[in-house]
Order: C-alpha cells, then structure tokens, then sequence
C-alpha cells in the first residue's frame, strides 16, 4: 500500500493522465465504431432464453420460418420443382377448373392471430364444421399461399387485405391503403372515394385508429338518442384539430372520410345525412334490427355467415351495407346482446348472474356499455401530433367520454417521453451534487464524484459492447444511471469523512502516510461494498430473461467499472486538491470555513454568511451523529429489534402468503401508468370486442397439443440477442419410414386422442396425425374406376406398416392428393411431414390435436397442463423406437415461461446475491457473527421492500425483477459500512464499538441514504412508468436500507455482536504482521506534510499495517478516533519539528531513533488520548505541523495541539471561539515539500519568515524551535 500511496503523491498527475486516456479512448471508440442503442421496440428482450420450453419455442419457430417459400423445407410436395414431373391423380385439370368457378364471398378468411409466441396468420379462423379446430387457428406459411390461391379459391383482394406477413415488421397500412381502396390508382384524384353505401369511404378494418367511449353513469347504456348524439358531438371534437386533416384518408380534396361510428350508422341506415340529423324513432328500429339479426350473425365468422352458402340462411335486411356485422364485430362491446361473455364492468372473465325475471334478462342483454369509434387515420407514429393534440381537448360530452384510444404509436410515444422525461434525471442528479457539496464543503470533490460516476458508465459501456460483445442494449440499462450517482456518492461520502478523521490524527505528518491510511481503511470498507453490490447484480444473470441477464451484466460492470475510479482517479485528485486548494482565493465556496481567517476582503464579505450556516450545519450534524445518534441506537436496543424484526416477519407474510408477490396477469409490457389511454384500451378493454378478440383466436380456442420429431429442442442462438434465433438442428436418428416406426406412430395417435387432456372435435381431421390420412388414402382400389390408371403400389395391395420404398413412393403423391382437398374437408396446418427440398425424403413430421385447456393467463393453470401433456409425452418416447424416440411437445407456452423464469429465477437470484454477500463478507471481515447478522439486516431490507411493493400493487413483471436485484445491493452497501466499522473497532466493549461505529460512518451513511432519496423522488412525477417504477422503488428501498442497518443491524450487534474475539477467524499469512511488530517499529515516510488548518471536506486515513506493541487498546483504525479526543487544552508559542533519521525508515530495526530536546514549559501530557503513540508524534499548531522523533519510547509523554477551529472558531474580533480554545492564524494556509527519505543530521532547515529559526542540537540532531 506504500508504494501505490508514493505514486499517487509524487506522480498525481500520471495517474490522472493515464484515467483520462483510458475514458476518452472507450468513449471515442463507444460512439464511433458501434451504432448507439434505440428503444424504438422497449418489449424486446423480455423473453425466456435457454429454458426447456424456450428451446422448444425457439425451435418451432425455425422449423415455421423453415418451411417458408425458398426455405429448406416443404410441407407439399408440389413446391418442389424436382416432383412437378410426377404424375398426380387429379393433375392440373382441377386447377384450371376451380379458376374457371365463381368466387364467392367469405368463403374463406385470413386474419392475425396473436398469440403468445407471436403474431401468427390464420387462414379460416373458424369454419362450420369445426369451429374449434387447431387448423382453424393454425397459420398455413407451411403452404406457400401462391398455390393456395389455385387451390382452394381464395380471393384475391381479401387475402391482400386481410393477411399481413407474421413476418413482416413493416406498417401495413400502405399495403391495406393501396390494394383494398383504390382499384384504379390513376382515377385517385378525379372522383369521390366513397364506398357502395355512399356513406363511408371503405369498410372498417382494425389498421384504423379507434377510440373507446363508455358513459361515466354505471350500468348506463349507450344505444338511447341522447347518448348518441353525444358521441356524435364528441367525434367532430376528435376531427377538430389542425393535426388531423394532414394524415386522415380522404374521400375528395380536402375532405376527410366519415368516422365508422354507432351514429353514422344509425344515420345510414336510416337515410340521414348526418349523425346530428338522427331520431328516437332512429335509434329504435336500428336496436331493433340488431336484435333481431344477432340471432342469424356468428361473429367469429368471416362476414358473420361464414361465407356465401353460409349467408343464404341469413335474411337480405340483416345483410345490407354490411351494416349489422360491422357493428357487433367492430363498434359495440361483445357483452352487447350476449350476456355469456365477459362482463365489460369487470377486467376478469366474468359471468352475469342469471335473472330471476324475463323483463331483467332482456335489459341485461340489451345494455350497451362500450363503443368504439374509428377515425379514418392509420395506426402509425405518424399520429403522434394529433394524438397531442387530442390531449388539450375536453373529450367528454354529456357524461359520455374517452375511455381508451389505440392509435398505433404507443412505441413511439414512450420513446418520446423516455428522452423528454430524462429532465428528471437532471434533476435528480442536480439535488445529488447539491448535497455532495454541501456534505465534502468542496465543489472540486463533488465534481469529481460526478466525473468518476460518468466515466465509470463509459468504461462499462465499452466492456459491455467490445469486451463482452454484446449487441442488444435494453432500455431499462439506462435505469444504472441512477443507481451508479448513488453508489458514486455513497463511496465518496465515505472516503471524505475517512480522510478527514485522518488528518486531524495526531500521526498524520506526512502526505505519503496520510494517502496510505485513507486507502488502507476506506479502500477496505468500498472494496467490501462494491464487491458485494456487484456480486448481487451478477447473481441476477441466472435468469433466463434476456433483459435481466444484459441488465445485471452492465450494471455489475459500472459498480467495479466505479470501484477502480474510487482508487486510481479519486485519490490522484484528492492530492492535487491539497496541493493548490488551500492557497486560493477560488475557494471561498466550501470548504471555505476552514480557510475563512486567511482570505483576501475581498473574499471574507461574500463568504461570511454561506460560511457561518455550513458551519452551524455541520456543528449541529456532528453534534447529532457523534452524540445523540448512538443514544437512540444503543439505549432502546431492544424496542428497536422487536418493532423492526415484527415489520420483516409481517412482510414475509405479504409477500409469500396473502396477498403475495403476483405474477405478471398480462403479455401486454405496460409502458405508461394504468389509466393513461393506451394502457387503458391494452389492459381492460381491448378483448371486449369481437374484432380484437378474433385476432387473437388463443382467447376463445383451446390449447394446441402439439409433437414434433426430426427436429431437436434446442435454441443455439445468442441469449443475450433478442434476434439471435440459431438455425435448425436435425435429429439425425429420425426415421418415420420405417415400418416400426409407422405402426408405433398410428398407435401413439390413438393413445393420444384417449387422454384426459385431449379435446375431442367434429368434422374431419386430415392433417393432424398425416399417418392415419395415408393409411387411409393408401386403401383405395388399385384401378381407378373412372380413368383406369394402375395406381400401384400407392393402393390397397400395399398393407400397412408399408415398406420403405413403397412409403417414400407414396408419401408424397398423398400428400399432393391432400392439399388438393376441397377446402371444406382439409384446411392446410402447421401438421404434418415436412420435406427436404434437395432430397425429396421426410426430415420432420408433427402431429397436432386440440385440448381441453383454455389459454390462460393464469400460471396454475397453464403450469398443470404443461406437467401433465408433458410427462405423458416423455413417457410414450421412451416406449418408441430407437428412430423415434426425439418427439418433443410445444404449445401457447411463451408467456407461462416467463412466468416461471421470473418467479424461479428471482428466487434464486436472491439466494446467489445473499449467498455471495455473505461469502464476501466473512472473507472481509473473518467474523461469523457479524456476517450473519448482516445478512438478517439485508433480508430484512428485500422482504419489506418487496412487501411495500405489493401493497403498492405491482406485480413480479421484467422491471419489477430487476428492482430485486438493486435491493439487494443497496441494501448490502449500507449494511456493510457499519458492518465493517464495527469489525476495525478498537473498542473491546460491544456498546462503545457501536457508538464508534455510528460517529464514523453515521454522517455519510445518511447522505448516501438521502441523496439515493432525493434521486427517487425526483422521478415521481414522470409520465413514463419505468421512471415511475424505479422513483418508488428507489424511495422505498432507500428508506428501508437506512432504517435497519441503523436501527436494527446496529442494535443487534450490541446486544449479539462479538467481543474479544468471539467468532473472529484468521488467515494464517496475517500472522506475520503480529510477530514484526514485536522488536520494530513502523515504517514512517520522510515527505514532511506540513499544513496548518486541515479542511474537513477533502479527504485520508493514518495507520500503519504493523503497529507497535501499546497497552492501550489499539487499532488499525485509530485515525478514525473523535477530532474532541485529540485536542489539547492549549497551545504555545514555540513549536518543535522532527528531523528525519534514515534509520527510522527500515522496519524491523530494534533501535528506536533519539529522542528531541523539547522545552518542558510547551509540552502538555494528555492521558485522555484513547491510543498510544508511535515512535513518530506530530505536534501541530499555526502554520506548521511538528514531529517529535523518539529515543526513548517509554519516557516519552504523548502530546497533541489541537487544530484551529473550522469557521467560527474565530470570532471576527480575532477572539478565540469559547468551545476551541486555540490562537488565531497569523499566516495563510501552505504546504510544504522536502525531499523524502533525507538524512536529520545532514540537513538544515530555517524557520518560514516571521517564526523563530529552528536550530539543530548537537547531541541528538533534533531541531528545536
């Protein structure tokens, strides 16, 4: 430690040079040679990697994004051009014959489905035969759709506007704008762009922005004249600003399209003009027109019939302009006219009770509680103007208002904010400097800390980017930003109050000394801190969340990233700071107070005042900290630990009984607080309309019970990248042609279809088990009876399990015959063989049957369904044969594994951080006792931090679990401070180490504890949620990590700490430092420090690693001892100073150095002082701070002059101050160098101009004054 202690004193400049080059290259190279980060999409990343159904999951979607048109794989052999040659039993003929047919209307649909593993294409989301089907829900991508349009009729406008790639990121709104509205682009602007109605533009589709209205009067219907008229009012509100007219769809220059609302439709079917034109008699046949007609509409039908033989049985007036199927689909809630679906008034599926009288059952049904507005604008961040806009107008009209709005830019309104409010952070940071500054008196240290927290985020920004590689920065890595200003200033707190204890040591005469006990028991109580802070981030990377895993990487690289910084560039600036600071008159700001005598008048009248408060501030808080804090600690010990240990025990039972640590009960990321609008339509009412809920079949069908082989679970892709999904791997044992293998496959179907968990289904099934399909197809008749063709051996003289060649033969010319099926009998799926494309042979097969499990939201219930399909699914593969024993089952199980990665990789997160901190500590420490009980405190500290949040109900979601991890570690940084001022006591007696412990650290414990306090509640009153989130949570983390490592941590180790050893463990290297110190003396360097009015606010430490034997307990810490315990009750006028023996510079030699000549009348004995002195005393006073060198230890009478007072230890007449009884300053403040290591006796010294010369004794080479 000497040597590092030398280099930061005589080469400050080097160490602070060499930062500097270190920063600026690792943010030259941050900003040049990578992209920055954009959180454009701040859901990405909030995903499991790595577990057993995200490997699964994973591996599905690549065998999806396989069988694509160009991929590697085909799921009909038609595709390939390699079987274009063979012959087919229904040729091309069909193909030409079905173009030649009538198209008819809603004969088939595609919509979106999304699900929680994504956003999938459906083709037929539900059809008369099976509305419950898998297939129904099952995107067909496996099908290239160019010969699904030959096949099976589809129109081609519909498809174009009602199937958006799964895959396409791009805005669809374009593509929609293009294909569905305009059929002739050049006639754009030469006629009016009304639809057939000659009412509306085009029909309503969900890529128009809509808002949700819903009347502030409970169970208050909305389909009476006066309310519509009032929506009517508020939807010329919603077209009245100047940002609406840019960006709506227009039906002629400079006309906007009408708004698809209940009014406008009212008014059309009723031949009015307007909605302001509407009458009761209006209202009254279109309510009755829908009840009549909702009987006839199947709203999770294409059109509401199901397509043209569908509609046959529907009556022509229900069908007019579409009319009827647009409003129960799009415009009213689906509890309207349907009581059995969820209850509008309630967010959780809920069923109306059942009436007891006829009249009360008609009401219910007819109640209509919500409707939906859309506006002729896309969902786009182009709306973001007008969506401001909107935010100045009152939406409410007549006790009718906007409940909810979704206008597609929810992204790119949270990326707005998330810059806008970053002000707040300013202003967090801003109030943090405040009270840095105030606490360290020195705008120079506060700058510093400031530069050292931002230099440490740039140096973990360039280890996470270029050291560690990787690409995917989450948004929520910005939220460190915080949490590093809060450690950065908890460390320099600290240091500062270390090092000023130090210098008002009697032992610290030299600079060398003084930096190497600053860094030897300050660096010791950071190092702990940091390590333990550190470790409890990393211990988060056993999530299986990506944004978690990067998040705990980087913010565990800015705690060490700061710990290096504490000990290189702090101190280095520390040691130029008292090498110019005291001498200028630049620092009359603080720490001013101490150098308040000498300044220039011009300085002393601006000062005078913001000095005097600082020193009332800090008298009055050391007043408190020194005395009457260890009072409240140590007297009610026992109250404290009763009313805190019940506070943690009552918490446990919040968070792990009632009401408990939920899960997250939404795939929805919620980005803003709960009742903002966008929140509002994502989180309650979204799925209350037919139109939403169909695009998102998961709601109403069943879970997919689906079994793939050829293909192995596995995800090989970057965890820590989002986009990183790895390639196929295929089971190289794979064989379904095998005749076992067939015949335990067809057996395996039946066995399926047998269990509890299977959900029986009408119609047929063709694609879900292929095996039994072409084993039917297989038991044709050889001839064909029409045409003749011998269809051998693809025919009944084949017995199944075939043989080899005879399956490879025939499996692709049935399943050519299969996609060939009309489509009311086959609609293609994800099931079935998938085959190479270079090869022509099976490389995958999946099998796919619905169960009777509903998607859930709830973790019970999705977890007992994947258990159970599961366990039965491991047990049939190992009854397979060899070739078939790589079946894996997958489902909707996306969001359930988040929510078992969060709420078993929290757990374990929290038990490898406190595992680890208490590892540290014992290491640290090497005290079992006082690591035990520390780990009490910091659990203490997550569970009533935890159960705060619960009764503030949050839910265990990505950013919820990260704020686990900052408890963790803000709340073991303070623990430890006091944990490890405890342990370097040099009290024996429980009760005097605590007080000890809280006059040291009690002040820059509570400045770290407010200024992580005041962070926090400056990002209160953000509109962002995460701000919100991470503002509460500091705020109660702050307070809880304060309150019990003060009041309960402390208390605790009076009434159970150790003394005298107890607990006290060793390493047997240390032993070595006992045994010097036995027949030696310390190692003092000869760079004479001499400085005579030390500053409070810059920063050290004195002791030595082997002291001299005392009899007096003793310590490495005494440095650390009270300013009040080392002042003297006068001071002369003559001072004495030490001259330097070589000798005294080795350690080890017996010999004590001479001893000086001191005139007795200037020495005063000082008994009090609570730790002996070694051979080296410093004697300060005025301008120059004295050493006594010794020749005879045991006569030697230890003396301290007492520093000049801070501030108002000068009255302004020059009087002493009553409370420091000392002479005023008759010179500046300076510092003064010699050379180290120089010879007493061959060096002379004179007096500084003014004092009296020092004169070299010739018997003992002592200079006396």
């Amino acid at each position: 430690m000497i040597w590092y202690a030398r280099l930061l004193c005589h080469h400050p400049y080097a160490v602070l040079s060499s930062v500097v080059v270190v920063v600026v290259t690792c943010l030259v190279l941050s900003l040049t040679a990578r992209p920055l980060p954009n959180f454009t999409e701040p859901s990405l990343g909030f995903e499991s990697r790595g577990t057993v159904i995200s490997q699964r999951a994973v591996a599905w979607d690549n065998l999806l994004e396989a069988t694509r048109p160009g991929g590697p794989l085909s799921v009909n052999p038609s595709d390939d051009p390699s079987f274009k040659s063979q012959p087919s039993s229904s040729g091309n003929n069909g193909d030409k014959e079905t173009e030649n047919k009538k198209r008819p209307n809603h004969t088939h649909q595609v919509c979106i489905e999304m699900t929680p593993n994504g956003t999938v294409e459906v083709f037929n989301c539900s059809s008369i035969l099976d509305r419950n089907s898998s297939e129904v829900r099952e995107k067909v991508e496996d099908t290239p759709i160019f010969d699904l349009r030959d096949l099976v009729n589809l129109p081609q406008k519909n498809e174009e506007r009602e199937s958006p790639s799964e895959y396409n990121t791009e805005n669809e709104w374009g593509h929609v704008h293009k294909t569905s509205y305009h059929e002739n682009e050049n006639e754009v602007h030469h006629h009016n762009h009304l639809g057939e109605d000659g009412f509306f533009c085009n029909p309503v589709v969900p890529e128009y922005g809509r808002m949700i209205i819903k009347s502030k009067v409970p169970r208050d219907t909305l389909i009476t004249l006066k309310h519509l008229q009032a929506i009517c009012e508020l939807d010329d509100r919603l077209r009245s600003p100047a940002e609406f007219r840019p960006i709506c769809e227009t039906w002629s220059p400079g006309h906007c399209c009408p708004s698809w609302s209940l009014p406008n439709y009212v008014a059309l079917l009723s031949n009015r003009t307007s909605c302001h034109y509407i009458t009761e008699d209006d209202v009254v046949n279109v309510h009755r027109l829908l009840i009549r007609c909702a009987r006839y509409l199947d709203l999770q039908l294409e059109g509401g019939c199901g397509g043209h033989a569908g509609c046959q049985r529907v009556p022509q007036l229900c069908l007019q302009h579409d009319a009827v199927y647009t409003i129960l689909h799009y415009l009213v809630d689906a509890a309207f006219l349907n009581p059995e679906v969820p209850d509008p008034d309630h967010p959780q599926p809920y069923k109306h009770p059942e009436p007891h009288h006829k009249h009360q059952r008609e009401q219910l049904q007819q109640l209509l509680s919500l409707t939906a507005v859309f506006v002729p604008v896309a969902r786009s961040s182009d709306a973001l103007p007008y969506f401001e806009a909107l935010q100045n107008l009152d939406l409410t009209v007549d006790n009718v208002t906007v409940a909810a709005m979704d206008l597609g830019l929810k992204d790119a309104l949270f990326d707005k904010l998330l810059m806008s409010n970053s002000f707040l952070l300013g202003v967090g940071a801003g109030i943090v400097v405040l009270l840095m500054w105030c606490y360290t008196g020195s705008l120079f240290i506060t700058v510093v800390t400031i530069t050292t927290v931002a230099c440490a985020l740039v140096i973990a920004y360039f280890m996470y980017i270029f050291i560690y590689e990787i690409t995917f920065f989450p948004y929520m890595n910005v939220l460190t930003t915080v949490i590093a200003i809060g450690i950065g200033a908890d460390d320099t707190f600290v240091y500062c109050r270390v090092w000023t204890l130090a210098k008002q040591d009697k032992n610290s005469g030299t600079m060398v000394k003084l930096v190497a006990d600053a860094l030897h028991h300050a660096a010791a109580s950071i190092i702990v801190t940091s390590l333990t802070t550190a470790a409890a981030f990393f211990a988060s990377c056993v999530s299986h969340i990506t944004a978690i895993r990067c998040f705990s990487i980087f913010a565990g690289t800015v705690v060490l990233a700061n710990l290096l910084l504490m000990l290189t560039w702090v101190p280095a600036c520390v040691v130029v700071a008292e090498r110019w600071g005291a001498s200028t008159c630049c620092l009359c700001v603080p720490p001013a107070p101490v150098y308040a005598p000498h300044l220039p008048p011009r300085c002393s009248v601006v000062c005078a005042l913001p000095l005097r408060f600082c020193y009332s501030c800090a008298e009055s808080a050391r007043v408190f900290f020194e005395k009457m804090l260890p009072w409240v600690i140590v007297k009610p010990r026992h109250l404290w630990v009763l009313l805190l240990g019940t506070l943690a025990a009552c918490s446990a039972v919040v968070v792990f009984y009632f009401p408990g640590l939920k899960l997250p009960d939404s795939q929805m990321f919620q980005l803003f607080s709960r009742d903002h609008v966008f929140e509002q339509y994502d989180l309650v009412y979204k799925y209350k309309f037919w139109f939403e809920r169909n695009l998102r079949n998961d709601i109403v069908n069943r879970l997919p019970v689906r079994i793939v082989w050829g293909i192995k679970p596995v995800d090989n892709g970057d965890y820590l990248n989002p986009a990183s999904k790895g390639t196929l791997e295929y089971d190289e044992n794979f064989d379904v042609a095998q005749p076992e293998s067939q015949e335990w496959l067809l057996n395996f179907c039946r066995d399926l279809r047998n269990q509890s968990f299977y959900m029986s289904t009408l119609g047929p099934l063709l694609p879900n088990c292929f095996i039994e399909t072409f084993k039917s197809w297989m038991e044709r008749k050889c001839i064909d009876p029409i045409t003749g063709v011998d269809r051998s051996p693809c025919c009944e003289a084949s017995k199944f399990p075939y043989p080899r060649d005879v399956f490879d033969k025939c499996i692709h010319k049935g399943i050519m015959a299969l996609y060939q099926t009309p489509r009311e009998y086959f609609i293609p799926g994800v099931a079935g063989p998938k085959f190479s494309r270079k090869t022509g042979n099976i490389v995958a097969i999946v099998v796919e049957y619905d169960s009777n499990t509903l998607w859930s939201l709830s973790y019970e219930d999705m977890q007992e369904f994947f258990i159970q399909v599961d366990t039965w699914v491991t047990k049939q593969m190992k009854l397979a044969p060899k070739q078939m024993q790589g079946g894996w089952f997958t489902s909707y199980l996306s969001f359930f594994d988040v929510q078992q990665s969060l709420s078993i990789g929290t757990g374990i997160a929290v038990a490898v951080a406190v595992g680890v901190s208490l590892a540290v500590l014992v290491m640290t420490t090497l005290n079992v006792v006082v690591s035990l009980l520390a780990v009490l405190s910091v659990g203490s500290v997550i569970l009533v931090t935890l159960a705060a949040l619960v009764l503030l109900g949050w839910h265990l979601n990505v950013l919820e679990s990260v704020t686990v991890s900052v408890a963790i570690g803000l709340a073991v940084d303070l623990t430890l401070h006091y944990g490890v001022a405890y342990q370097l006591s040099p009290e024996a007696d429980r009760e005097a180490a605590v007080s000890w412990a809280v006059a040291r650290l009690g002040s820059p414990v509570f400045m770290a504890a407010a200024t992580s306090l005041a962070a926090g509640i400056t990002m209160l009153p953000a509109k962002v949620l995460v701000y919100v989130h991470i503002g509460t949570f500091l705020t109660v983390v702050t307070t809880a990590s304060y309150i019990y490592p003060t009041l309960f941590y402390l208390p605790l180790l009076r009434i159970f700490g150790p003394e005298s050893g107890c607990g006290q463990l060793s390493y047997p290297q240390l032993r070595c430092c006992s045994c010097c110190s036995q027949g030696s003396q310390p190692h003092v360097d000869k760079t004479v420090y001499q400085q005579a009015f030390m500053s409070e606010s810059t920063l050290s430490t004195s002791s030595t690693s082997c002291p001299a034997p005392q009899t007096h307990p003793s310590s490495d810490t005494h440095e650390l001892e009270p300013l009040t315990a080392m002042r003297l009750a006068g001071r002369g006028g003559t001072h004495t100073r030490a001259v330097h023996n070589p000798t005294r510079h080795k350690v080890g030699l017996a010999e004590p150095p001479p001893i000086s000549v001191v005139p007795h009348n200037h020495i005063a004995a000082h008994n009090e002082v609570g730790v002996n002195s070694e051979t080296g005393r410093a004697a300060r006073s005025g301008s120059l701070s004295s050493s006594v060198c010794v020749r005879d230890h045991a006569n030697f009478v230890p003396r301290k002059v007492s520093l000049p007072s801070p501030g108002g230890a000068v009255s302004e007449g020059g009087e002493p101050s009553p409370r420091h009884i000392v002479a005023p300053a008759s010179s500046a403040t300076t510092i003064l160098y010699s050379e180290p290591d120089m010879d007493c006796g061959q060096q002379s010294q004179h007096a500084p101009e003014g004092n009296t010369p020092i004169i070299r004794t010739p018997d003992n080479g002592t200079l006396v004054a």
